[in-house]
């Protein structure tokens, strides 16, 4: 029996074996709370919301409704602890990849939809973000759902599926406010091809059924209306609207995005982070060997969220337009009017402020660009039925996975290796003395992170300082820190770096104003817990100094 029919016979076991192989991964690099997103503003709602009290606010973080209600589900279920914080991610990443294979295997067979789901798995943004209290995880879910039935809409002609596609590329918005450039993304194409269609046929009799993905959208709209006059602390039926358009129209005032990377070459150099046909570097290497080094070697990687895998999308996709390969055609277009939108949109309808960038929204287009690349593969392991183009194709998939390895690797030592003090910092603090009774003062670096691994636990005090003029506070001075106190101080390493307020063109946010911070002893503050030397964390490669902190204490 040939290859592809025991693929096709036994493809749900196949299936069900990828998903396993997720998991693991999901699990193997387990982060839960991470220092590379957004997590530090999801988890303070989270006891609100388990205590029944929570209502949206002047936050934009808290319209994410789909984002922080089943954060707190998950924390609720397995606690405050990294599998609390992260197994959303990981039962969407998981998810994810059974969607990736349903829309390949409706675009095209069941071998693509196998393939294309297996490299969604290894994709390093996925892989990265697959188990955070962060949103790219969960925003690949609700997009992939809508994509999912909006390509069942497309092969079946059923205007249901559209309606469900609407609705669910609305619920993507209630997870990340990113994913209206999705549902600009789905219009586009939408008016594209009904002009299309009308131009070929020379008249305006087409099918009208793909707008009825509108219709979803407006029902999502009006359903959480309704929901928003018990949600929000004003009653607002559209309060997700006018905070959202008030957040991303009104740059640089407070409570807004405070800036935008104006460089149009900002997704390039994020998504092709590799110089291959460079100058000789400087250390000595041709731009080929350096680049050769920065994928494979920990000690000079050049970290990224992408890999090498859009190289071979753009390759694919030229390959694919010129097999005519009409499949292929939407998931391109759905995928290049999001990154150009990307690029070049704007945050706001009634002005034009440049769209904020971060590699990580191009999570919008993780699903189609993966099955793109699949395809591609696919038909160039067909290619004539000569061996030399399969072993080719087999070539290029073993490649992204072992060349992803090392970026997998170096995001989860990071995190596990920054946030352990986080982690160790709450379990001393946890059993120390008095604690109820006490005063706890943090960095905000770390104030989030310890307060969520000790379960948000009450004190008598909470004072949390921003080590400088990010919010115009600053640390303490010793006559203000009263007696039967914590204080929480970033190791002397990391005040040497922190303290620096020369850095251009604004000073550094986190510079230290006092001067007892780096002779605790001047407030009569002792040593409780050393954990910048303690035998759990030494010999860590730690990256993000200002993470680290030793807790003191005032009698």
């Amino acid at each position: 029996m040939r290859i592809g029919k025991i693929i096709d016979r036994y493809q749900w076991y196949f299936l069900l074996v990828l998903l396993a192989f997720s998991t693991f991964l999901a699990l193997y690099f387990l982060k839960g709370l991470s220092i590379y997103g957004d997590d530090v503003n999801y988890v303070p709602l989270v006891p609100s919301i388990l205590s029944g009290t929570f209502k949206e606010f002047s936050n934009i973080f808290s319209i994410r409704l789909l984002m922080i209600l089943p954060l707190a589900l998950s924390v609720k279920i397995f606690g405050y602890n990294n599998y609390g914080a992260g197994m959303y991610s990981v039962f969407c990443y998981v998810a994810t990849v059974a969607i990736v294979f349903l829309i390949g295997r409706k675009s095209y067979d069941a071998k693509t939809g196998l393939l294309a789901a297996f490299l969604y798995s290894i994709y390093p943004m996925s892989v990265r973000y697959s188990s955070t209290a962060d949103v790219p995880s969960p925003t690949a879910f609700y997009i992939g759902l809508a994509l999912l039935f909006f390509v069942y809409a497309r092969k079946k002609r059923n205007g249901w599926y559209y309606i469900l596609s609407g609705i669910f590329a609305f619920m993507a918005t209630l997870v990340d406010t990113i994913s209206y450039v999705s549902i600009f993304a789905f219009i586009a194409c939408i008016i594209l091809y009904a002009f299309l269609d009308a131009v070929k046929k020379r008249s305006l009799k087409i099918d009208y059924k793909p707008f009825l993905y509108i219709l979803g959208l407006a029902t999502a709209i009006v359903i959480l209306g309704f929901l928003n006059i018990y949600l929000t602390a004003t009653g607002e039926p559209f309060y997700e609207f006018n905070l959202t358009n008030s957040f991303y129209s009104a740059t640089g005032k407070p409570n807004t995005i405070f800036y935008t990377n104006a460089d149009l070459m900002f997704y390039v150099n994020g998504l092709l982070p590799y110089n291959f046909i460079g100058k000789v570097a400087s250390n000595g290497l041709s731009g080929l060997a350096n680049a050769v080094l920065s994928i494979f070697s920990l000690s000079s990687l050049n970290t990224n969220d992408v890999g090498l895998f859009i190289y071979f999308v753009i390759l694919f996709s030229i390959y694919l337009v010129y097999k005519r390969d009409k499949e292929s055609y939407f998931l391109m277009l759905f995928a290049l009017i999001s990154i150009l939108y990307l690029e070049f949109g704007t945050m706001s309808i009634t002005h034009y402020y440049p769209i904020y960038r971060l590699v990580r929204f191009t999570v919008i287009i993780s699903i189609p660009i993966m099955l793109v690349l699949a395809r591609g593969v696919m038909l160039l392991q067909n290619k004539k039925k000569n061996a030399f183009w399969g072993f080719l194709a087999a070539a290029i998939v073993i490649l992204l996975f072992i060349s992803s390895i090392p970026l997998d690797y170096f995001w989860y030592a990071l995190n596990h290796n920054t946030m352990l003090y986080s982690q160790l910092i709450a379990e001393k603090l946890e059993n120390a003395s008095n604690i109820s009774n006490s005063y706890i003062y943090a960095p905000t670096l770390l104030n989030t992170f310890v307060q969520y691994y000790m379960g948000f636990k009450s004190t008598k005090g909470t004072f949390f300082y921003n080590n400088g003029n990010y919010s115009g506070s600053f640390m303490p001075s010793c006559s203000s820190i009263p007696n039967d106190s914590y204080i929480i101080i970033p190791s002397k390493l990391a005040l040497s770096y922190i303290d620096d307020n020369s850095t251009w063109p604004v000073p550094n946010p986190w510079y230290i104003n006092e001067s007892w911070a780096f002779n605790p002893s001047i407030c009569n503050l002792t040593l409780y817990y050393d954990t910048y030397n303690s035998s759990q964390t030494k010999n860590l490669s730690i990256i993000n100094l200002e993470y680290t902190g030793n807790i003191y204490y005032k009698k």
